[in-house]
């Protein structure tokens, strides 16, 4: 997720469905996990504000058993903290020099920052979360730069289900490249780190801009453990209602 949010008033839905292959070499054992997430997003004030909703259901066959529950399902608020294109100087045009205009700027690699905070809420019978208490909060940190007019760095920093016996923190990093108008391929790399999990996944997709308003993508991922050994493929599809248009 970038530091920006969706635009005043601008109401998103995303909705996805991933695949993830899990081998585990230690205790010998395979998994097959299908998630399907929804999610909304809702720009509240400008590009500084943003309220937005997860949801996921999981069905996973394991050692000859199924099971099936909610697997996410929280909110959270996102605030732009410093943005440096409010500064009118920071991509001032040269009309003197072409040079200059299309030279790389080390002013790129100030970043905008965001903050979010979010919360849990789960069943106290939940099948995939019972280790963590009912209700938990999350911390989010948010940076986005744009390299040149056609790459933008996304990092993301999570701590997650704090203030529980089993914290946890994520990092994402995110590289995009846009290749024209309406299609894009991205680059992630994703740690996860806490006392019952920890794993590296790397992970690369692409995006395709079917109208102003609607987009689809896709993603692999892998790991490179066998503790266990993931490998997991994603579809989405993302619309917005702009009352802009």
């Amino acid at each position: 997720m970038g530091a920006y949010s969706v635009g005043k008033g601008v109401l998103q839905w995303e909705l996805g469905g991933v695949f993830d292959q899990q081998n585990h070499q230690l205790f010998r054992y395979k998994s097959m996990i299908y998630q399907q997430e929804l999610s909304m997003r809702y720009g509240l004030i400008g590009e500084r504000l943003e309220i937005s909703a997860q949801w996921g259901y999981q069905w996973e066959s394991t050692l000859g058993s199924t099971f099936k529950d909610i697997h996410q399902s929280d909110i959270a608020l996102k605030l732009l903290l410093f943005d440096p294109y409010k500064n009118p100087q920071f991509e001032a045009v040269n009309l003197y020099s072409w040079k200059d205009q299309h030279r790389f700027k080390l002013k790129r690699l100030i970043p905008a920052l965001s903050v979010g905070i979010g919360y849990h809420f789960f069943s106290p019978t939940n099948l995939f979360n019972s280790w963590y208490p009912t209700n938990s909060p999350k911390f989010m940190l948010f940076t986005q730069n744009s390299l040149t007019n056609r790459l933008v760095l996304v990092t993301n920093h999570v701590w997650d289900h704090v203030q529980t016996d089993w914290p946890e923190y994520r990092f994402l990093a995110s590289l995009t490249h846009t290749l024209g108008r309406d299609w894009s391929v991205f680059y992630e790399s994703e740690f996860i780190k806490n006392d019952l999990y920890a794993d590296h996944l790397l992970r690369i997709g692409g995006a395709f801009l079917q109208t102003k308003n609607l987009q689809w993508d896709t993603h692999f991922a892998l790991n490179f453990k066998e503790t266990p050994r993931r490998k997991t493929f994603g579809i989405g599809i993302s619309y917005r209602i702009d009352p802009h248009n």
